[in-house]
């Protein structure tokens, strides 16, 4: 009975050692896909941002094109006699009212997929954060103390990406082609350096 009892505590002891080595192999491997899962999704995100904005500059270009045609048939017939001066002012106005709201229609198409992307991409960098801090902690828990500093340096990093605005113009504007910004968000002056250092 003594023989078989140690037996069965040796098999035990043997199984719980593979349990535990299994179970540090998926955690080894779930921390490698991790991060790669999330540079996947964030690359797939973006992807479809492009592809967002590319529709919407499309949209512009044909919408410019539009209006130039209907602006030179009002000329042409202007220029035929089939429309008076009078009748051709009105007409031009109103294709212009008409122009303006389909290019406000547009850029806030623009702004909305662009702070999509800026929300998305702060929700990535968050997972990024607490996925390394994770890893950093599993790394440090045989000690303890330096475990409870690298979670506290995780979380303050997580707080200060979380705390970061989303980036936008105070007012809107029609003449800056790239993503979301703030530069002074409506303060009354500002300085700001452009990517060729001007």
């Amino acid at each position: 009975a003594k023989y078989v009892a140690n037996q069965t505590v040796s098999e035990e002891e043997k199984a719980a050692k593979k349990r535990e080595q299994i179970e540090k192999q998926l955690l080894d491997a779930r921390k490698k896909l991790m991060p790669e899962a999330v540079d996947f999704i964030s690359t797939l995100y973006s992807a479809q941002t492009e592809r967002d904005l590319e529709r919407v500059e499309t949209e512009k270009k044909q919408s410019d094109e539009y209006f130039e045609d209907q602006y030179a048939k009002i000329d042409r017939l202007n220029e035929h006699g089939s429309l008076t001066d009078e009748q051709t002012e009105p007409r031009k106005a109103l294709l212009a009212e008409q122009e303006k709201r389909r290019q406000a229609e547009l850029e806030q198409q623009q702004v909305e997929i662009q702070t999509r992307q800026a929300q998305f991409d702060k929700r990535m960098a968050i997972l990024n954060a607490i996925i390394n801090t994770s890893v950093a902690v599993t790394k440090a828990l045989p000690n303890l103390i330096l475990a409870g500093i690298v979670a506290a340096q995780g979380a303050v990093q997580v707080a200060a990406i979380a705390a970061q605005p989303i980036p936008k113009y105070a007012k809107g504007t029609k003449d800056h082609p790239g993503g979301p910004f703030i530069g002074g968000d409506g303060g009354r002056s500002e300085m700001i350096i452009t990517p060729d250092g001007n």
